[in-house]
This record gives C-alpha cells, sequence and structure tokens, in this order.
C-alpha cells in the first residue's frame, strides 16, 4: 500500500500542489490531496509513481481508491485512506505557504 510519504516524495518538485485535505464524510481528518487542472492530470501523477518505483498494482488500487472534489476552476484528488499526521500536515502547509511567498515576490 502506498503511504503519504511516497505520494508526497514522488510528486516532489513537479509542477503539482500537494497539500492536505478533509473532505467529505472525513470528519476533521487530514489526507493527501492534489490540485489537478484536467482529469489527465492522473495520468501524469501515475506515471511520477511508476517512475518513482511504485508497482502498477498499487498505482491501480490507488486509482480505485481516489476520490475527487470540484473546487470552481480546477478539482483535487485525494485519498482518505491515506491519512497524513499532524507531523505530515503541518510540512505540507509550511510548503504551500513557502511558495506562496515565491509568488508574492516574483509578483514585485
Amino acid at each position: 500500500m502506498i503511504t503519504a510519504e511516497h505520494l508526497i516524495q514522488a510528486l516532489e518538485g513537479s509542477d503539482f500542489t500537494v497539500r492536505d485535505y478533509s473532505g467529505r464524510g472525513m470528519y476533521g481528518a487530514h489526507c493527501v490531496g492534489i490540485d489537478v487542472d484536467t482529469t489527465g492530470d492522473v495520468m501524469k501523477i501515475a506515471a511520477m509513481l511508476t517512475e518513482s518505483g511504485v508497482e502498477i498494482d498499487e498505482i491501480i488500487e490507488l486509482g480505485e481508491r481516489m476520490t475527487t472534489d470540484s473546487m470552481g476552476r480546477g478539482m483535487i484528488v485525494y485519498w482518505p485512506s491515506i491519512k497524513l499526521t499532524p507531523a505530515e500536515v503541518a510540512a505540507l502547509r509550511a510548503a504551500e505557504d513557502e511558495d506562496e511567498d515565491e509568488d508574492e515576490s516574483e509578483d514585485e
């Protein structure tokens, strides 16, 4: 089974925004969420996981457990069964804040 840590590491350095997410019916629990523009991006994620050494059977299982939510201009794919620890949530939020700070400094 793919862990949150493996999923996060496999997408590190990519154009995807990996963040914590608490979807419908999760009652405040947090899992890995990935912002995507199109459903085709899911194929890119699968390719990156393959490149990182994840077995095809695990990727298929991951796809079967994936959930999506529409977010206006895009959507998020997430896995409620891949729970994040409080430390992982904090690390993802810190990375997201750091990315936002970089974007703001580029705009100036």
